[in-house]
């Protein structure tokens, strides 16, 4: 007998899948640095890497977290 699936984002109260993509690639990145750019690279740098997911994070969320640049 076939088993019915629930969609993925109302499966569990876990964080969204792009949310656990992005804090997997960050943790994966720490321990390894910087990927070696170049024309060769292998990988693309993490910030493209992040860009591609969409805004992770809502608008308000993105506001709070801003720098203010300082005023001379």
């Amino acid at each position: 007998m076939p088993v019915a699936r629930a969609p993925l984002r109302t499966m569990s109260d876990d964080a969204p899948p792009r949310r656990t993509l992005a804090a997997a690639l960050r943790a994966a990145a720490a321990p390894n640095g910087p990927a070696k750019g170049g024309l060769l690279a292998t990988e693309p740098p993490l910030a493209d890497r992040l860009a591609k997911l969409e805004p992770i994070e809502s608008p308000a969320e993105l506001t709070a977290r801003a720098t203010v640049p300082e005023v001379r």
